[in-house]
Parts: structure tokens; sequence; C-alpha cells
């Protein structure tokens, strides 16, 4: 495709891979990728629903935009072009975001696992809900961090807030304020801020509370 596209209905890229030479895509409705398809070329403005399913790459920059919602079923989406996302990014049946380094500043919502390749820094909101999310090198959190799943990876440090009733299997390093009722599997290390067990909240390894 050459020239700036406008997608107000819907599109697929299934199986192979779909160029914008120029220009860029907008779109505004449902853009979906399937079975490993490639978006490639110009850059991505999302404010519609960008959908991947059973696999996909784009290697374009995306911006999702505050009404915009990005969702990875069953699979993978992989942002090589980069991503910022002001929406809303949906992980469902384990689906794995792959991006390089990036901050989010709007929703990750997880429904039945997740996983997150690189390291993930959140001045938004996170929903963690039923089975596992996995931030495989680890979660830097300045927003909310709301567990009612199983959490796993790499080191979660929070210098905001982390809330809920579910589990974290990660190396807590807590600089803010935890407000929990689940189970903390793992080490907790406190040097700053604010910890209330909650209800029935554990702590099933070492904790240095020094804050």
């Amino acid at each position: 495709l050459t020239g700036r596209l406008l997608n107000s209905a819907t599109l697929w890229t299934t199986n192979g891979t779909a160029t914008v030479l120029s220009g860029g895509v907008i779109n505004t409705a449902n853009f979906n990728l399937g079975s490993a398809g490639t978006l490639t070329g110009g850059f991505v403005t999302n404010s519609g629903t960008l959908a991947a399913h059973s696999g996909a790459n784009v290697n374009a920059l995306v911006v999702n935009q505050l009404a915009g919602a990005i969702e990875a079923t069953n699979g993978f989406i992989n942002f090589t072009g980069g991503l910022t996302n002001a929406g809303t990014l949906f992980l469902r049946n384990a689906g794995t975001l792959v991006v390089a380094t990036f901050t989010n500043t709007g929703t990750i919502a997880t429904l039945a696992g997740g996983n997150v390749s690189n390291l993930l820094v959140n001045a938004g909101f996170i929903q963690a809900t039923n089975q596992t999310l996995t931030f495989i090198n680890g979660l830097r959190n300045t927003g909310t961090f709301n567990v009612t799943a199983t959490v796993a990876g790499g080191t979660v440090t929070n210098l905001g807030t982390v809330q809920g009733t579910g589990v974290i299997g990660s190396f807590v390093v807590n600089q803010s304020r935890l407000n929990f009722g689940g189970t903390i599997s793992n080490n907790l290390l406190q040097t700053a801020g604010s910890f209330l067990l909650s209800g029935n909240a554990t702590i099933t390894g070492s904790a240095s509370i020094t804050g």
C-alpha cells in the first residue's frame, strides 16, 4: 500500500505481510493480524482495536491512543517497531507481549494468563486476573498493580501501589505502598514506604523491612 491507510471497517492480515510504504495506518475500527501475520512500514495510530490471533508481528511504531485497544490472544504480538500505550492492552489465554522496554500509561489487563517479554515500566494500571501473569524481565511499577491472580518472573519493584489478594511469586522490592491481602511466596525487601498485610496475607520467603 502506498500513501496513508485510514481504516474505519475491518481488515485482516493472515499468513503474510502487509506493507504500508508511506503515510502509516490510522485505525479507528478493527485491524486483525492472524497466524503470524505481519504489518510493516510507516506507523500505526490506533483508536480502534488492533488484534493478534495466534501470533503477529508489527514492525511499525504503534501509538495506542486512549480509546484504543490492543489484544493478544493465544499467542504473541511482537512490536519490533516500538509501542506506546495510553489505551488498553489485553493479554488473553496466555497471550504474550514482545516489545523492548516501554512505559505503560494506560491499562494492561490479563485474562486467563499472559506474558511480558521485556522490562515493563508501569505508570498506569495493571490488572492480573486468573492464572499466571509472567514478567520475564521484571516490572517497575509507579502506577497501580492489582493482583487477583498469580504473578511470576523477574523482580517486581514498586514505586506506586500494589494491591489485591493473589499470589506474587517474584522477588518484591517495595519503596512505596503495598496493601496486600494475598501471598508473597518469594522474598520481600522494603527500603521505604508502607506495607499493610490485610486479611489472610502471607509472606513465605524472608522479609527485610528497613523503611
